[in-house]
């Protein structure tokens, strides 16, 4: 190979790094453009050599050059015939090209004078061994245009070549100029990599709408290696230098497909430059996620009952489930039972915690969805100990009422977040809640009250382990009775007088007390020797219950009364009724003073004296004492005159005097008595 370089002055440092280039890249074993100022942009024919001794070529703009700013042409031509050539040497591909894998791809633009001259080009490429015999060649038509025409060549190298020249040979065949011009000369050689491996390399399941990404790698490896991503033969990444996996981050539907990786040194596009390997991606649908149920309370250490679940729809054919658990509603989620295609239900067992459930649908490559999240509660037992009142489980109204729960929480501490405590109230066979659940074990009524009749019900404590609870609870109950005393007395009858041994007669309500309110009515009956003031009442014991009451024989005058109550609350007494026993005196005798024949003459004195033997045949006065009348018959009268105000006794007259003759008569002492005395 020659060289020749033409430096007649400084040149630029254009000219510098051109010929660094050149030295650079030759020979060369890569894909590369192997010629050296193919677009005659450099100074002169700088990297070609002229054949024709007196033939000058030059930087031309003859024509407007193919691409850049000049174009090759002889100028100034002692010959009809002008060439200039480029030996590239290639030795170092010799094994590549002796093993006849060493491909080369020629490219060059060709065109004429356009105002009639007839002057011809031509390319020669010949490949020769390493003592320049040319092995084969490449000849284009010497040809006339009027217009740019590109010449391309493509072939292998023949085994043993080791240089490879390329000759621009323009004919004068009018005028004084070999008018045939060049621009844009190219060579350039690649080899393809041996081997290209791409991940995954088996056929791939990608679910719907996840990333699909695919990898590879050429081998060996060539920095002037070229990439292209391919989809079912069509392009899906422009060519590049720089390799990158493809990726799409988003799949759908239409992403299934064979990928194929396409590595080519160059850019040239030619297959003997490229090597590829392909995969299949498959996009599987996504899986729908199918429903499991259902929610459930038990207690603790119960046996929870078999979750059961809609199979998963969606997606591909075979189905796979697992089931997960947590204590939480959002997780942490650890695994009850590993995927398997059967288990659509779940037996959760004997659990002594709150416990969510869930299941996992997958489907071919997706990853599994999660269904429906079911709780199962589990429930704690708290322990009410007891519920007091603040005075007694009866009351009367106006009495202070609040009742308090004794409640352990303690040795069985609560599963769902701290046990929850409100109080329930039954009257009358209404149930209505007193108070709604809370965390704070109150008292109810919060502060105490005034108790009213509306206050008397069955009370319930009730506790339950976490705000929704409805099994396992505990309560305890206590029946408040409020009591309301009689508003209005009761009347009783009838005031009695009897004589003494004689029986009384029953005394017996007339109208009932009313108000009465709660409780059972209570009667118990008083006697009392009087009513004035404030009497002394005397409990007969026997008669502690019932509205009427039998006196039997009484032997002394009595008032009656009845009181009337319900327990704890103050009574209310009836009207008095009075039962009067009297005693029967005995009268021995009535005597006059003189006696009982007088006369007014004699002035005889008139008295009568009544004589009572009362007191020694024991029948004194009951009733302080006996009362005494004094009675006068005179005929013709049949009905006895009183001739005496009804008082304790005296004689009469009061005091002794004459006798009249209208004292005559029959006269009659009586003692005042029942009529049956």
């Amino acid at each position: 190979m020659q060289f020749n370089l033409f430096i007649r002055f400084n040149h630029s440092l254009k000219l510098l790094i051109s010929v660094s280039a050149f030295l650079l890249f030759q020979p060369v074993s890569k894909a590369q453009e192997l010629v050296t100022n193919g677009g005659s942009e450099q100074l002169y024919y700088f990297g070609w050599q002229v054949a024709t001794s007196g033939d000058f070529w030059v930087q031309g703009t003859q024509v407007t050059p193919h691409s850049g700013t000049y174009h090759f042409y002889p100028n100034s031509t002692v010959n009809a015939s002008s060439e200039m050539f480029q030996d590239i040497g290639v030795s170092a591909n010799a094994v590549s090209i002796d093993a006849g894998t060493a491909f080369y791809m020629f490219s060059g633009w060709r065109n004429g004078y356009s105002s009639g001259d007839q002057d011809l080009s031509q390319i020669i490429v010949e490949y020769r061994d390493a003592l320049g015999t040319v092995l084969s060649s490449y000849t284009t038509l010497s040809t006339h245009f009027n217009a740019w025409h590109n010449d391309t060549d493509n072939r292998y190298a023949p085994i043993g070549t080791r240089s490879i020249r390329i000759r621009l040979i323009s004919l004068r065949v009018t005028g004084t100029d070999n008018d045939g011009y060049y621009d844009d000369i190219s060579l350039s050689t690649c080899t393809a990599p041996s081997s290209v491996f791409i991940f995954p390399s088996i056929p791939t399941h990608v679910c719907l709408g996840t990333n699909l990404v695919v990898s590879g790698i050429a081998i060996p490896s060539n920095l002037n290696y070229h990439y292209t991503w391919i989809k079912d033969g069509n392009p899906i990444t422009t060519i590049s230098n720089t390799f990158a996996p493809y990726s799409k981050p988003v799949t759908v539907a239409s992403d299934a497909g064979i990928y194929t990786l396409k590595v080519q040194d160059g850019t040239s596009n030619n297959a003997a430059c490229s090597n590829t390997a392909s995969t299949t991606f498959f996009i599987d649908p996504l899986p729908v996620a199918g429903t499991i149920s259902t929610n459930q309370e038990i207690c603790i250490n119960g046996t929870a009952n078999a979750l059961t679940g809609t199979v998963s729809t969606g997606g591909v054919t075979l189905k796979y489930y697992k089931w997960e658990h947590s204590t939480s509603s959002t997780g942490p989620w650890l695994t009850s039972q590993n995927y398997n295609t059967t288990a659509t239900g779940f037996a959760p067992g004997i659990l002594n915690n709150t416990t969510y459930y869930r299941r996992i649908d997958s489907s071919g490559s997706c990853f599994g969805v999660p269904t429906n999240t079911i709780k199962i509660q589990v429930n704690n037992n708290a322990v009410i100990n007891s519920i007091t009142s603040l005075v007694r489980d009866t009351l009367c109204i106006g009495e202070n009422f609040q009742l308090t729960g004794n409640v352990n929480t303690s040795s069985q501490p609560s599963l769902n977040g701290g046990y929850y405590f409100y109080w329930r109230k039954v009257q009358n066979g209404i149930i209505n809640t007193a108070t709604t659940p809370s965390t704070t074990l109150a008292t109810y009524p919060s502060i105490p009250k005034l108790a009213t009749v509306l206050d008397s019900g069955t009370y319930y404590l009730v506790v339950q382990d976490g705000p929704n609870a409805t099994l396992c609870k505990d309560s305890l109950k206590i029946v408040i009775r409020v009591n309301q005393g009689p508003t209005s007395k009761a009347l009783i009858q009838s005031h009695q007088e009897l004589c003494l041994d004689d029986p009384a007669t029953i005394l017996t309500e007339l109208t009932p007390s009313l108000g009465i309110v709660g409780g059972i009515n209570s009667y118990q009956w008083y006697t009392s020797q009087d009513t004035t003031g404030t009497p002394t009442l005397s409990k007969i014991p026997i008669a502690s219950s019932g509205t009427d009451y039998n006196p039997g024989t009484p032997i002394t005058t009595k008032y009656y009364v009845r009181k009337d109550s319900v327990k704890y609350c103050t009574a209310i007494q009836t009207n008095f009724i009075k039962v009067r026993v009297n005693n029967t005196p005995i009268l021995d005798s009535i005597r006059a003073t003189v006696n009982d024949t007088l006369c007014v003459a004699n002035l005889d004195q008139f008295q009568l004296k009544g004589y009572v033997d009362s007191l020694t045949a024991g029948k004194q006065s009951i009733n302080g004492g006996y009362y005494f009348t004094w009675k006068k018959l005179q005929e013709p009268a049949t009905i006895p005159t009183i001739v005496s105000a009804t008082a304790p006794y005296t004689d009469y007259p009061a005091l002794s005097r004459p006798v009249v003759e209208l004292d005559s008569g029959t006269y009659f002492l009586t003692v005042q008595r029942w009529y049956r005395c």
